[in-house]
């Protein structure tokens, strides 16, 4: 006789709104430690010390680099709007 177990492993579904706008860096940079780096209560003190170090570090890591990449985004789109005529908005759009 063939007998098989198969188990499953159910995630947590969260949702995540704004209001009057999209999410700062800021939150961005929490939501993707939050799939990156899970630290438990139960490690021990030197272990959880360090990696909630190290979280931080990566925390600022990401957000550096989130905000350069939205700056050269709008770099990007601003030279668009220059090439297309539209100097003035490109001109608004980068005092934003």
């Amino acid at each position: 006789m063939l007998s098989v177990d198969a188990g499953a492993t159910v995630g947590v579904a969260v949702a995540k709104t704004t209001e009057n706008g999209g999410f700062t860096p800021e939150q961005v940079a929490e939501m993707a430690l939050e799939k990156i780096i899970h630290v438990s209560d139960g490690t021990v003190a030197p272990l959880r010390d360090q990696a909630h170090a190290f979280r931080q570090y990566i925390r600022d890591t990401l957000l550096f680099y989130m905000k350069f990449a939205i700056e050269q985004d709008r770099a990007t789109v601003c030279a668009d709007l220059r090439k297309a005529g539209y100097e003035e908005l490109s001109k608004q759009l980068r005092s934003i």
